[in-house]
């Protein structure tokens, strides 16, 4: 469940993201379209007045008009200038851009007009506040646009995702239902097994073929044992109790001897005296299967190091691609082993429960995999 509700989030992540970077694009054009209109319409506005302006006064010479009165009826800041000298007028602005027919700054419009003369040039700059009201007439409408496009987008990308992760749910239903036969079928043939090659022992029938049916019916043991971990562990009654490390660590090493023997692996063993209070099965568990993941990942005559101070680390040769995933439910890093891959994710449960840090480390062609108890 945790990785389908990882890969969800990816999917909302990514498709929000894109879909409203789509949409913030198309609506900065649409408004800067719109702006440009309203600014064309100031601009026209401004030309019209300054025309009848001029129509009125039957074209005199402008500079003659000083008259400051009949600057104002024309409903638009004025001023006029010539040969870029700033003459009279009803304003003065402090940047003019003779090469621009008109402009924007500080939310107001600049027109400029000329008239060519024989002694000069006359420019005539009018202006006037920008058109608040459509602006934010403008702003107004796409907020309201863009609260409909979040509820819109956001329902429809987790429509989206539960549709897509459907199949997901099923198959890992189906293989919850896979784990649940598995353990009930597998327990009693198991016990079988395991109850027949103690007695072939105790009658000292003791071979190859022997060993390695031990071998297996142990791992298969193990299999089992996780795979009830992970089906009943919040059911699980725990007995808790103060538990030495070193010699549980030995104990539980003899499970492994045969397949340690037949990789020519060789154990270096740092053991000293620790204690821990927990279930002695949850402290087997994590030491089983660190050891068992040391052991099957690891080339032949390598070596595998074990220690115990403060912390149990077990090192060995190899490389994991992702420390943070190796340890999520059914995930393997190497596909030619056997297991399900929740050796890793056992540990992790357990490790969470009393409060224990797990680390998981791969630098080079080294892993490190140790757990701090607490």
């Amino acid at each position: 469940m945790l990785a389908e509700k990882r890969s969800l989030k990816r999917f909302l992540a990514i498709y929000l993201i894109s879909t409203f970077f789509l949409i913030g694009v198309g609506e900065y054009m649409y408004y800067v379209s719109v702006r440009n209109n309203i600014i064309k319409e100031e601009k026209a506005y401004m030309e019209r007045q300054l025309k009848a302006f001029l129509s009125r006064n039957n074209k005199p010479d402008i500079l003659k008009l000083r008259d400051l009165r009949k600057l104002k009826g024309m409903k638009v800041d004025v001023s006029i200038y010539k040969n870029n000298v700033y003459m009279f007028g009803t304003m003065k602005p402090r940047m003019i851009y003779y090469n621009k027919e008109f402009w924007v700054e500080n939310n107001r419009v600049y027109f400029l007009f000329i008239i060519p003369k024989l002694w000069g040039k006359i420019y005539i700059l009018t202006s006037k506040e920008l058109d608040k009201a459509a602006i934010n007439s403008l702003k107004s409408r796409l907020i309201l646009f863009n609260i409909f496009v979040v509820i819109f987008v956001s329902a429809m990308a987790f429509v989206l995702g539960k549709i897509f992760l459907h199949p997901m749910r099923e198959a890992i239903n189906s293989l919850n239902e896979f784990i649940r036969d598995a353990t009930h079928e597998m327990n009693t043939p198991i016990s079988v097994i395991l109850m027949n090659i103690e007695m072939l022992e105790l009658k000292d029938i003791t071979n190859e073929e022997l060993k390695r049916i031990k071998l297996s019916a142990n791992r298969l043991y193990k299999i089992f044992q996780d795979l009830s971990f992970v089906r009943f562990n919040h059911k699980q009654k725990r007995n808790i109790q103060k538990i030495e490390l070193s010699s549980l660590v030995k104990d539980r090493l003899e499970l492994f001897k045969t397949h340690i023997e037949r990789k020519d692996i060789k154990l270096d063993l740092n053991l000293k005296e620790a204690y821990v209070n927990a279930d002695k099965e949850d402290i087997a568990r994590i030491i089983d299967n660190l050891i068992s993941n040391a052991v099957k990942y690891s080339p032949p005559f390598s070596i595998i190091e074990i220690k115990i101070n403060e912390t149990f680390s077990v090192k060995n040769t190899g490389r994991i691609k992702d420390t943070d995933m190796v340890t999520e439910k059914f995930v393997r890093e190497n596909d030619s082993e056997g297991g399900f891959g929740i050796g890793l994710y056992v540990v992790k449960k357990i490790c969470d429960f009393y409060s224990f840090k797990l680390d998981v480390q791969s630098v080079g062609n080294q892993v490190m995999v140790s757990v701090r108890f607490s």
